[in-house]
């Protein structure tokens, strides 16, 4: 068996210095395998540095060392290489594990986070790693906040954690345990931020989620209104992240039946975003697409078609056909036209062109390809009772 070796640190309570071992040993039953593997582990291979000195490394150092890995772990989450990430995350586990100070257990906290966010993400999902990962940074952040209970970072991260925990508990159908966590993080973010700052948003998304999956939508909509309002006063209209919100609360009061509500705000983004940054940005054509599916709940059709028409003529002229904004936009176009009862070749042939990009780009199992062929279908079927001339064949769905 051939070790690959990375060497890390051990701390030594006497001298605080820091002494270099081997500790981190992967093995390969041949070379060739260790060979095979070397694109991969290139990417986490991090050889010993060596003190000025050539004696034993300063704690300085190490806590340099643990920078230096938590900025590469960054930098792979950033390309979106999550097992070269796990892997970088585990070695400045390592690295930390060794250490000792008032700071170690809030670093020790952050590494078992991100590495169980990341497992989480990962293909397939380690869900086991995960929730392991996530008891481990529960418990350190627990120890950092007996050292500093009054600690803003410290309660923020202890507040995330709690959050990422309420998570978990609700995948597996706890909505109890689930409950606990959330209220908790909740409870923190407004201790540390007050009750109106925009850095509550994370706490109230999870709080309307909880009460989403308990079908308790009055309350998912009070605490997502809240987040929205959080927002808007503090960022603007034009972030990416109130927008977002809008989204998410748009959403619960739609599937409340409170389109009444809804259809007034969507407005008011709109045309505040076209205003500020022209009716052909990016961020105006989202608010338009937003408003165009509350249009149609309101019956609103005429005015919905005239909308998603001037999405679909935008975005096609600034990302082309075969664009998946762009199918989501005809797509749309289609649907609005079917509520109509346009059942002709104009609408059946947007619906199939959106088909067709979203086959190519997601996959034909994909629900928004899914949900094309159905509409495909029915809308073919309708022209032949119609007695119109149809010449391609039904979709298999």
């Amino acid at each position: 068996m051939n070790p690959s070796i990375h060497s890390l640190m051990i701390h030594s309570r006497n001298t605080k210095r820091i002494s270099l071992y081997v500790l981190y040993v992967e093995f390969y039953c041949t070379v060739e395998c260790q060979r095979a593997h070397w694109s991969t582990h290139k990417t986490v291979c991090v050889k010993a540095p060596k003190s000025p000195t050539k004696g034993p490394l300063k704690v300085s150092e190490a806590f340099e060392q643990l920078r230096a890995l938590k900025e590469k772990q960054q930098k792979a989450m950033q390309q979106n290489n999550t097992k070269s990430a796990i892997e970088i995350g585990k070695q400045a586990l390592n690295v930390a594990i060794q250490l000792s100070g008032p700071v170690v257990d809030n670093e020790l906290a952050q590494l078992y986070h991100n590495l169980s966010h990341l497992c989480i993400n990962d293909q397939p999902p380690d869900r086991e790693k995960a929730e392991e990962y996530g008891r481990q940074a529960l418990k350190h952040s627990e120890l950092d906040l007996k050292q500093a209970s009054d600690n803003p970072s410290s309660l923020d991260l202890h507040s995330v954690i709690l959050i990422a925990q309420a998570n978990r508990r609700l995948e597996e159908g706890k909505l109890d345990a689930a409950e606990k966590a959330t209220m908790r993080a909740l409870e923190i973010a407004e201790e540390i931020f007050g009750n109106d700052d925009a850095r509550l948003v994370k706490a109230l998304r999870a709080c309307a989620m909880l009460r989403e999956r308990q079908e308790n939508l009055p309350g998912a909509c009070a605490y997502l209104r809240r987040a929205y309002e959080c927002c808007l006063k503090q960022m603007g209209m034009m972030h990416p992240g109130v927008q977002q919100i809008l989204d998410e609360y748009v959403m619960i009061l739609t599937k409340s039946e409170k389109v009444d509500e809804a259809l007034p705000l969507a407005q008011r983004a709109y045309d505040e975003v076209s205003s500020k940054s022209g009716p052909d940005s990016d961020i105006a054509t989202d608010c338009a697409s937003r408003l165009t599916t509350l249009l149609v709940k309101k019956g609103q059709l005429d005015e919905a078609e005239k909308m998603i028409q001037y999405v679909v003529d935008v975005r096609t002229k600034k990302f082309g056909p075969g664009n998946l904004h762009v199918a989501a936009a005809v797509a749309s176009l289609g649907h609005v036209r079917e509520q109509k009862g346009l059942y002709d070749a104009q609408t059946e042939g947007y619906l199939r062109e959106a088909y067709r990009v979203f086959r190519s780009e997601l996959g034909p199992g994909h629900p928004n390809a899914r949900q094309c062929i159905a509409q495909v279908n029915a809308v073919r079927k309708k022209r032949i009772e119609l007695g119109q001339k149809v010449e391609d064949e039904a979709l298999e769905e």
